[in-house]
């Protein structure tokens, strides 16, 4: 269907209203200040209830902190936020985004989809985004609309991932790394060593253990505790730091994620051992530059594995445009829903005469199940195609209540009204 043709209840969207900060402006200092955990996130619920508002919902993460809701004016859900957040009212004022209508609801849109991140095609905000919802629901929050506006951007974020490359490829350095470990190795990884058990270490060592699941893992760190508790954690073997040289030599990939300040890993360890591969992730580097030159040894560093990230977000950037398209579908169908809707209660109601005009029984004959009476089955068809006909009318002509009146007319020249049909089966 043509926008052109649709007649979209701007009384409706116009109440679709969301607030808020993102990376866009503010440092994760700054955002810090607008965070709001689900406590606060249900006080504001509770508070929006009370006052009134019958559909919103919080998304705070680390890049963004916003107020959505169907409301008359903005200062009922900004002033909310602001009360259970530690930022003032200048803070909020200088900095945030306050968006109405068609563009809040685009802006709803990105963010489900990930057009909104600050890594394009981000899939976590989804689920950080279905969190928020879940919680909101959870007090009761989310109206009849609320809730299809939010059905149909979900659908809108499921098509894009499906149906586009905006999610795919690793934007992360430790997806990076088993990226080019698989296109490095071919297969043929068979003994890795991690070197360096922290935080990036560990995602490091699980991502191995997932993608390379048939290959020997061990892992050596400076604090033996902290290796063996991870090996334990993740079924792979944990050698000694003394032992380092000795874990170097059964390794054919080793992969250090060290943060020391000086090199650790020195060519005497590889001297007289050829098909080894080094992949040094460390900032700043601690394999030792002659490393490199020895026979049989590769060695690169994280800026080798980062070109796959860029690359990534040069193809990511490329499926923008498709999938702002899509995005324009999904709204439009939102828009024929929302269309429909305002005439719902007026076309059940509608339903319900036609019946009454037959003597058929609206209820009786929608749990009849096939038993009607040939006539009373003549019926309860004619009044589903007069509804039928009228809700495609609604979508495509002007002058509404005119299709009413048009639906009641062909209904009696085409029915042979009955007003004590009393045998439905």
């Amino acid at each position: 269907m043509h926008s052109d043709q649709l007649t979209i209840p701007d009384h409706i969207i116009s109440r679709l209203f969301v607030a808020g900060i993102n990376y866009h402006k503010t440092d994760i200092s700054t955002r810090g200040l607008f965070a709001v955990d689900n406590e606060g996130a249900t006080q504001i619920l509770e508070e929006a209830g009370a006052a009134g508002i019958r559909s919103a919902f919080v998304l705070s993460t680390c890049n963004r902190t916003e107020i959505y809701g169907y409301c008359q004016q903005d200062q009922e859900l900004t002033d909310l936020l602001i009360r259970h957040t530690r930022a003032s009212q200048e803070q909020f004022h200088e900095l945030a985004y306050r968006k109405r209508g068609k563009q809040a609801l685009q802006h709803l849109f990105e963010v489900a989809a990930g057009l909104d991140s600050q890594i394009i095609g981000d899939n976590e905000i989804l689920g950080q985004l279905k969190h928020s919802v879940a919680l909101s629901r959870e007090q009761r929050m989310i109206g009849p609309i609320m809730d299809r506006t939010l059905n149909f951007a979900f659908q809108a974020a499921k098509a894009i991932k499906t149906k586009t490359q905006l999610s795919t490829g690793t934007v992360s350095v430790s997806y990076a790394a088993i990226e080019w470990l698989q296109k490095k190795m071919h297969g043929e990884v068979k003994n890795i060593l991690v070197y360096g058990v922290g935080k990036f270490g560990r995602n490091v060592a699980k991502n191995i253990r997932h993608y390379f699941p048939n290959a020997a893992l061990a892992v050596v760190n400076r604090t033996d505790s902290v290796a063996e508790v991870f090996a334990k954690e993740t079924g792979a073997s944990w050698i000694a730091f003394a032992e380092l040289n000795l874990a170097v030599k059964a390794a054919n990939v080793i992969i250090v994620c060290t943060n020391a300040g000086e090199y650790t890993l020195l060519p005497e360890y590889f001297e007289g051992m050829g098909g080894k591969t080094v992949l040094d992730l460390s900032v700043p580097l601690n394999v030792h530059p002659s490393v490199a030159s020895l026979p049989g040894v590769s060695v690169a560093d994280v800026d080798e594995v980062s070109i796959l990230m860029f690359e990534t977000m040069r193809a990511r950037k490329a499926e923008v445009p498709k999938a702002m398209e899509m995005l324009q579908e999904f709204q439009q169908e939102f828009f024929e829903w929302l269309a429909m809707y305002q005439h719902s209660s007026h076309i059940q109601e509608m339903k319900s005469k036609l019946y009454s005009l037959t003597g058929l029984n609206l209820q009786t004959c929608e749990m009849a199940d096939g038993h009607l009476s040939l006539p009373a089955l003549e019926l309860h068809n004619q009044v589903n195609k007069t509804v039928s006909n009228l809700v495609v009318n609604l979508r495509t002509k002007k002058e509404k209540g005119c299709q009413f009146i048009h639906a009641y007319k062909h209904f009696l020249e085409a029915t042979p009204v009955q007003h004590s049909l009393t045998n439905t089966r």
